[in-house]
C-alpha cells in the first residue's frame, strides 16, 4: 500500500498542500489541475493546464489574494485514494488505501468531481464534495429553518465575486450529524446546478473536526 504524505497549510480558508516544494491548491470541485508546473506524486510526473476556459493560475491567485503555484484538480486527484488527515493538517495520497473505514457511503461523479448523498432535515440530497469552496450551498437551505448567522464574499473563477447570506446548517452525513457554514446558490451557478441535477455543494468549513478519506476508483467517502 504505497502512500505519498504532504503537509498542507490552511490560507484564507483553502487547502494548500506543500509537495515537492509546490504549493497547490487541493480542490476536488475541479475536474482539472491549473498551472506552469509538472508535479510528482510518488513515482508519476503530471503536466498541469496553463489554461482551462481562459482560468489560469494567475487568475485563481488574484481571487483568492495569495500567491500559490498550481490548483490540483480531480485529473490528478482521482488516481488516489486520497486521506485528509486534518488533525496532523497532511493528505496522504494512497495508490491502494486498504483498511476498513466506519460507515463508508458510496459515491458518485459528474465529469470527475465528487457527489455524496446526504440528509437534511430527514431529506434525501446529492451534493458534490468541493475542498476547493469554504463554504457549502444549498439552494432549499432558506426553507429549512436554521439560523442565519453573516454575509459572506465568495467568488467563482469565470464570473468573479458575489455575496451570500450564511446559514448555520445540520446535515447527516455518514451517520454523523454535521455542521456547516451554507450558503445560497448565486443565479449563474444554480443554472449549473440544475444541469448536474445536484441540489448542493459540500465545502470545508466542517472539515477540521474530522479526517476524511474519498476514492473515486472505490466510489468511496467516509468522515473518520
Amino acid at each position: 500500500m504505497s502512500k505519498y504524505i504532504y503537509p498542507y497549510l490552511l490560507i484564507n480558508n483553502h487547502i494548500i498542500a506543500i509537495i515537492n516544494g509546490y504549493k497547490v491548491l487541493v480542490d476536488t470541485g475541479s475536474p482539472i489541475s491549473i498551472g506552469e508546473i509538472e508535479l510528482e506524486i510518488g513515482e508519476r510526473t503530471y503536466i498541469f493546464k496553463k489554461n482551462y476556459y481562459n482560468i489560469t493560475i494567475k487568475s485563481i491567485t488574484q481571487q483568492t489574494g495569495f500567491e500559490f503555484d498550481g490548483l490540483l484538480g480531480c485529473d490528478i486527484i482521482n488516481n488516489y485514494d486520497i486521506f485528509f488527515d486534518n488533525f496532523a493538517k497532511r493528505v496522504i495520497f494512497y495508490n491502494n488505501f486498504c483498511d476498513k473505514l466506519p460507515n463508508n457511503i458510496k459515491t458518485t461523479d459528474f465529469k470527475g468531481v465528487p457527489i455524496i448523498p446526504l440528509k437534511c432535515n430527514n431529506e434525501e440530497f446529492l451534493f458534490f464534495f468541493d475542498t476547493g469552496s469554504w463554504l457549502s450551498y444549498f439552494d432549499d437551505i432558506e426553507d429549512k429553518n436554521f439560523k442565519k448567522a453573516e454575509i459572506f464574499e465568495d467568488f467563482y473563477p469565470t464570473k468573479g465575486s458575489f455575496k451570500t447570506p450564511v446559514f448555520e446548517a445540520l446535515y447527516n452525513i455518514c451517520n454523523r450529524d454535521i455542521n456547516s457554514k451554507t450558503g445560497i446558490f448565486p443565479p449563474f451557478l444554480k443554472k449549473m446546478m440544475e444541469l448536474s441535477r445536484v441540489q448542493g455543494v459540500l465545502g470545508i468549513n466542517f472539515f477540521f473536526n474530522y479526517n476524511i478519506f474519498y476514492s473515486f476508483n472505490k466510489k468511496s467517502f467516509s468522515i473518520v
